[in-house]
């Protein structure tokens, strides 16, 4: 087994930490690094920064002793090390704190994974960071898998990526996810992945007071945020906590006319308060979006098109009235149950397989933030995810099953308290859940979208989604090519 040798982490001349809390964004980037091995830096350092404009529109470039980075966005703090804002033991710590914190850190005589795991196991937010030093090149991804991580190895480069649609436009056709609370450490020899973290470790008094205190204290930072709001209990009591905390805030809401989620958005919007903008979902949108989210996300399947496209539209609505960051109830389901599929497992395996099938929903947390991440990043936002944060994680992994889940059918007992602690109505408290993409009648319309090209079926819309995914990712290609001095060939064969 290859074994790691790493600089001691106060050696490392450039530290680079583009979100550090779910609801922060003090350095919205998207990031691609890449250390080389064996390869020339020149050819897939042009297609970078072509591809990250391309994308993102714009770029910023600093070569680490050799190591390239590449940002959309953010800061760059070469020779420095740069930690944006957490909080540590439900303390609020700004910049300059955190930094001292991380200097601590870095001030032991032990190896980077040892570092970053006390960093990262203190730490009461969501970490993400990329470290880059000489010969050196590391990535670790928060506990929830908030931040997508990504990476590609061959035995010319060592390549890193918030974007699977990065790694695609420089050529990295094969690349792994990071997992969740993991560390990636690679050098000019090889790589090893570390576990770090786990929001299955966390742990906290679990009632309904604390969870409310606790989600308080993250977003009493957040200045304004649009809330991806569908009317039901997540998002209704992420809202109702984010404007008592003083947060600016606007609801969106993406549905077909008509459907549960409009409906459900008008009323609760009307109880909370808040204004409301409803985006409609029509057919004509879902077909001019699909081609969007396919690409950025790399997920052509059914539930993930009907979940991504609503969320892309009405992300791109907040945008286009200058919000900055999009927040969503994400993760809820899965700390405080609320799939009809743990109540089956109490019913048929008792608390033991209700417990694992909690946890087993939550390691599965990574793959929608993946999703959800790439597809309102494309519309310019930051994604938010309060839920899953250490905190909240360990408030709700503590409480009685019987506050998640009962074999009577009843779900998300403890946060439904936690809605009635904030003034909600009966209505919102004990609204029964109903999946986005059936709420909002997507994947209704992205199948009719597959049945108007002959596929019908959601096997077939299936198919329909892969090849349409594959045709946007070539007509990128195809763009990056006549803007780049390299051919795709070329491309390529460099990273072969």
């Amino acid at each position: 087994m290859y074994t790691l040798s790493l600089t001691p982490m106060h050696q490392c001349p450039t530290l680079l930490a583009f979100k550090s809390c779910a609801h922060l964004y003090a350095m919205q980037a998207q990031l691609i690094a890449i250390l080389p091995r064996a390869g020339r830096l020149e050819h897939i350092a042009e297609r970078a920064k072509e591809a990250m404009a391309l994308v993102y529109g714009g770029c910023k470039v600093a070569d680490v002793h050799g190591v390239l980075l590449v940002l959309s966005g953010g800061e760059l703090a070469e020779g420095a090390c740069t930690l944006v804002s957490s909080q540590v033991e439900g303390t609020y710590l700004e910049k300059a704190d955190a930094c001292m914190l991380l200097d601590e850190y870095t001030s032991l005589e032990a190896g980077f994974t040892t570092s970053i795991r006390s960093l990262m196991r203190e730490e009461r937010g969501l970490l993400s960071l990329t470290i880059a030093s000489r010969h050196y090149l590391a990535a670790a991804r928060d506990p929830a898998g908030a931040t997508p991580m990504y990476y590609a190895s061959t035995p010319l480069h060592l390549a890193v990526s918030t974007s699977p649609l990065l790694l695609e436009l420089c050529g990295f056709r094969s690349y792994v996810s990071i997992p969740a609370g993991c560390c990636l450490a690679g050098d000019r020899a090889g790589e090893v992945i570390a576990p770090l973290a786990s929001l299955l470790w966390c742990r906290g008094e679990g009632s309904a007071r604390e969870v409310l205190r606790k989600l308080r204290l993250q977003l009493s930072h957040v200045e304004r945020a649009a809330v991806m709001f569908s009317g039901g209990l997540d998002s209704s009591v992420l809202a109702a906590a984010m404007r008592d905390s003083g947060c600016s805030i606007e609801l969106y809401t993406c549905a077909a006319k008509g459907s549960a989620d409009e409906q459900a958005a008008l009323e609760a919007a009307e109880a909370l308060g808040l204004k409301l903008n409803l985006v409609e979902l029509s057919e004509q949108a879902v077909e001019d979006t699909l081609p969007v989210v396919l690409a950025h996300t790399c997920k052509p399947t059914l539930m993930d098109a009907s979940i991504a496209v609503p969320l892309h539209l009405a992300s791109r609505e907040a945008s286009s009235k200058g919000f900055k960051l999009s927040a969503l109830g994400q993760g809820a389901d899965e700390l405080f149950g609320g799939y009809a599929r743990f109540v089956w497992r109490l019913r048929e395996s008792g608390p033991r397989g209700a417990l694992d099938s909690i946890e087993a929903s939550i390691l599965q947390l990574q793959r929608g933030f993946e999703r959800d991440h790439a597809t309102v990043s494309a519309a310019g936002l930051e994604l938010s995810t309060p839920y899953a944060s250490q905190m909240i994680a360990g408030e709700a992994l503590s409480a009685p099953l019987a506050m998640r889940v009962s074999a009577d059918g009843s779900r998300k007992l403890l946060l439904r308290e936690v809605a009635r602690a904030l003034g909600l109505p009966e209505s919102i408290a004990e609204r029964a859940k109903k999946a986005a993409q059936y709420g909002s009648m997507s994947e209704k319309l992205v199948r009719k979208a597959a049945e108007k090209r002959g596929y019908k079926g959601a096997r077939e819309a299936a198919y329909y989604l892969r090849a349409l995914s594959e045709e946007a990712k070539l007509k990128l290609v195809r763009e990056l090519t006549s803007l780049s001095r390299f051919s795709t060939l070329s491309t390529s064969r460099v990273l072969s």
